[in-house]
């Protein structure tokens, strides 16, 4: 009985063909799936970066305003030169934001003038963003001669003051387009705010400098 050799050269060069074949497939199918993956990993991507830029503005506008409560309580008297350097004190706590251009500080003496009421005794701003204009920002705890607004649960002595500082920052993502940021957070003006009594003195009135 004669056996039949087949030609294993024929077999061995096809398997390598279809081996290679399969190769160039796969590499395609993979460029074809990564194209599709990459627009979804960059927006992940952009919204990472966004939402920790974010927060890192909401912790610089929260030391800013402690910041600025604590230069003023710290004093046994205060002026408007003073208020000039507690400002600039407030910009450089916010850096590298521009804090001249999209932020502002309100700063507010609170204290009890006759035994019944709280008043404003007075406020001063400053910042890049408005604060006397129609549509600006404005103090929650109000404006200078009038009564003040105090958060529920925050009592004050007799004869007593506090000083209030209010820190507002105007954000504006990077990355996200402002209208899904406004819709998501529903707001994009940052604000917090400062509470410290004064050390040394009452601070009950600001000294208008020449």
């Amino acid at each position: 009985m004669r056996h039949i050799q087949l030609p294993q050269i024929d077999i061995i060069q096809r398997l390598r063909l279809l081996a290679q074949s399969f190769r160039c497939a796969k590499r395609g199918a993979i460029v074809v799936e990564f194209a599709l993956i990459l627009p979804i990993l960059l927006i992940l991507l952009l919204g990472f970066a966004e939402g920790v830029r974010l927060v890192f503005i909401y912790q610089k506008i929260d030391r800013a305003s402690s910041t600025v409560a604590d230069l003023v309580a710290r004093r046994e008297t205060i002026s408007t030169v003073d208020l000039i350097q507690v400002f600039k004190a407030a910009e450089l706590v916010v850096e590298p934001f521009k804090f001249d251009t999209f932020g502002a500080v309100i700063i507010s003496a609170v204290g009890d003038t006759d035994g019944s009421s709280v008043n404003v005794l007075w406020q001063r701003s400053s910042g890049g963003l408005k604060t006397t204009e129609p549509g600006s920002v404005v103090s929650s705890i109000g404006s200078e001669g009038g009564t003040a607004t105090l958060p529920s649960g925050f009592t004050l002595p007799a004869n007593d003051t506090v000083i209030v500082a209010e820190s507002f920052y105007r954000y504006k993502p990077l990355f996200v387009p402002n209208k899904l940021v406004s819709a998501i957070s529903k707001e994009t003006l940052i604000k917090r705010k400062a509470f410290f009594r004064p050390r040394l003195g009452s601070l009950r009135t600001l000294i208008i400098a020449n």
